[in-house]
């Protein structure tokens, strides 16, 4: 079936032109702040806020819980303004309460580690720091959220608004911070504040579409159920994805001093948001598999494919690129302090191919309510991430944990990638063979 581009094209341009603009927003806020906070505080305390900041993004996936990709995934599938509403009361609801229980117990936990941080870190405000962690994860839970929900319900204009706003937020307030305060805690400082204006921005693009009636009592009692238990399997995903891009850098933070962190955290921070490219793909174009019957399968299964080889062969372009360019890439942007760090970075780049492979795939399955295999298979990936991680990282540094990361993920690229396959094999056979 040819795609007519009066009807697809069209949106499908003006929805990755969103997308586009978001990731670069992103991207280009990001790393503004990042290279003008390694140039400003100096490797000692830049690499103090990327162990800080590693382990704090840890535990903010842990508090996302799995919630906001089962919203996206639901909300996705809503066909009425009544459902739609009462999709996002009920994620709404579910958010608030996970992340305020997050926010008590690390605050908690947090006051007494400071304590003990205070005497006998390392680093110099991490005791500080540790204090604001609760909060930090709180107003990140509901960033994240807005994004999901701007995902699912295909409002790609919202999902540009909000980006901004989180990441031209942590630029200027983050800036002003350092500028005050002269130190890590200026940073600090400066994602709280950016965290509380997207917080509000975000529910107030939504609030005319949870203002509609609600649904029957029975319906909306299944509906937290199926929110809440689709979420689990999500979180394993969320969580494993998290600890194979963090847990090096957590890892390097306790075996290794503060200047070594901070070498690594530049060839790895350039490495993840390189994700952004696949990304930026990958959301524009899944979320159209969500349903896929007899009328539809042909056209869908064309489009599988052609989406899967682009997404293949834009991740190997851009990275045989930077292989290239890394020397001056790092020299250019972070200065001849922080060369090391384009030998990290190169190696690094198998990473991010491996990783845009299988996200195409496992976005895929998400959307088919697969979820629990790709649970699974990321369970076996952490494990596998964190033993060779604990094994390489005390003798070899930066390059065993570089090493640990993309042998773990080998197999779970393979295996997402067999699943999606065979999805799509399922549907074939039932909608081409029976028909025959």
């Amino acid at each position: 079936m040819q795609i007519r581009i009066d009807e697809i094209g069209k949106k499908f341009i003006k929805n990755i032109s969103w997308t586009i603009m978001t990731k670069a927003v992103a991207m280009v806020c990001f790393f503004a702040l990042d290279i003008a906070m390694a140039r400003f505080l100096g490797k000692d305390s830049y690499g103090e806020w990327s162990f800080f900041y590693s382990a704090v993004i840890i535990l903010a996936h842990l508090c996302w819980f799995g919630i906001d990709a089962s919203v996206k995934v639901y909300v996705s599938k809503q066909e009425t303004r009544q459902e739609l509403s009462e999709c996002l009361r009920t994620g709404l609801i579910l958010r608030l309460l996970i992340s305020t229980v997050f926010l008590i117990g690390v605050t908690a936990c947090s006051g007494y580690l400071a304590d003990y941080l205070e005497d006998y870190s390392k680093y110099e405000n991490l005791h500080v720091l540790m204090c604001g962690a609760g909060a930090l994860i709180f107003l990140s839970s509901f960033s994240e959220f807005y994004k999901a929900l701007s995902i699912g319900m295909q409002r790609y204009r919202n999902l540009f608004l909000v980006t901004l706003m989180e990441y031209g937020g942590y630029l200027v307030c983050s800036v002003v911070g350092v500028l005050l305060l002269k130190d890590t805690t200026g940073l600090l400082a400066g994602y709280v504040a950016a965290g509380v204006f997207t917080m509000a921005f975000g529910t107030f693009l939504i609030r005319g579409d949870i203002r509609t009636k609600v649904l029957a009592g029975e319906r909306r009692s299944n509906l937290w159920k199926e929110i809440f238990l689709y979420a689990l399997p999500l979180l394993v995903v969320s969580m494993g994805e998290i600890l194979l891009a963090e847990s090096d850098t957590f890892f390097l933070g306790i075996f290794s001093i503060p200047a070594q962190v901070s070498m690594y955290a530049i060839g790895k921070k350039l490495c993840n948001k390189l994700h952004h490219v696949n990304y930026t793909f990958c959301i524009t174009v899944l979320p159209q598999f969500s349903v896929i019957n007899e009328g539809n399968y042909r056209e869908k299964a064309k489009q599988f494919k052609q989406y899967a080889l682009l997404n293949i062969l834009g991740a190997a372009g851009v990275a045989l690129v930077l292989v290239v360019m890394s020397d001056f890439l790092i020299g250019f942007l972070y200065g001849s302090e922080y060369q090391g760090a384009a030998f990290v970075f190169r190696l690094l780049l198998f990473y991010y191919v491996l990783h845009a492979v299988s996200y195409y795939f496992a976005l895929f399955l998400e959307f088919q309510k697969k979820a629990v295999f790709s649970s699974v298979c990321y369970f076996v990936t952490v494990v596998l991430s964190v033993g060779l991680e604990v094994l390489l990282i005390p003798g070899y540094g930066s390059v065993g944990a570089a090493a640990a990361t993309i042998v773990a993920y080998v197999p779970y690229t393979l295996l997402v990638m067999a699943k999606a396959v065979q999805v799509m094999r399922q549907y074939r056979k039932l909608y081409i063979t029976e028909n025959i």
